[in-house]
């Protein structure tokens, strides 16, 4: 292996990871994944992960637009892996802040949800996060346009 160059492709997961990083470290081979980046409390130089974690930002849009409440709608198991990294960054920040998390199933079920959200507070702006596909959000968005009307 010393006169060859290697790397492995994949997808990682949370329960994968400790495994992946092991091997990698072990015979100082890099991973490369398209998987979402993970928080780890012990980061290897052999981990690659194409896609950026983009939690931070979120947190720091929070902040600066001074947010104290933020509803938070996702929809698949990486949405949920946000999540638990989102309230893992919040918790070392200063700016207190209430995150209502409602996981949703499709468009629709996330409509329901903005829409109760709306009809309990019609007179409140609230900030929500939307973590789902751009195509759903664009339906979701369509969706929304008729609450008022």
């Amino acid at each position: 292996m010393s006169k060859e160059v290697f790397a492995v492709f994949g997808k990682a997961n949370t329960s994968m990871l400790a495994t992946v990083k092991s091997y990698s470290n072990t015979f100082q081979i890099p991973y490369l994944t398209t998987s979402m980046a993970m928080n780890t409390s012990d980061p290897t130089p052999y981990i690659l992960f194409l896609r950026p974690m983009y939690v931070k930002a979120i947190v720091d849009l929070i902040h600066h637009f001074q947010w104290d409440v933020v509803h938070y709608v996702y929809i698949s198991n990486e949405g949920l892996m946000r999540v638990q990294q989102l309230f893992q960054v919040m918790g070392k920040s200063e700016h207190q802040v209430t995150l209502n998390v409602k996981r949703a199933t499709d468009v629709n079920s996330s409509y329901a949800i903005l829409k109760d959200l709306h009809e309990k507070e019609p007179e409140i702006n609230f900030h929500t996060v939307l973590d789902m596909s751009i195509q759903m959000a664009s339906n979701l968005m369509k969706q929304l346009v008729s609450i008022d009307s």
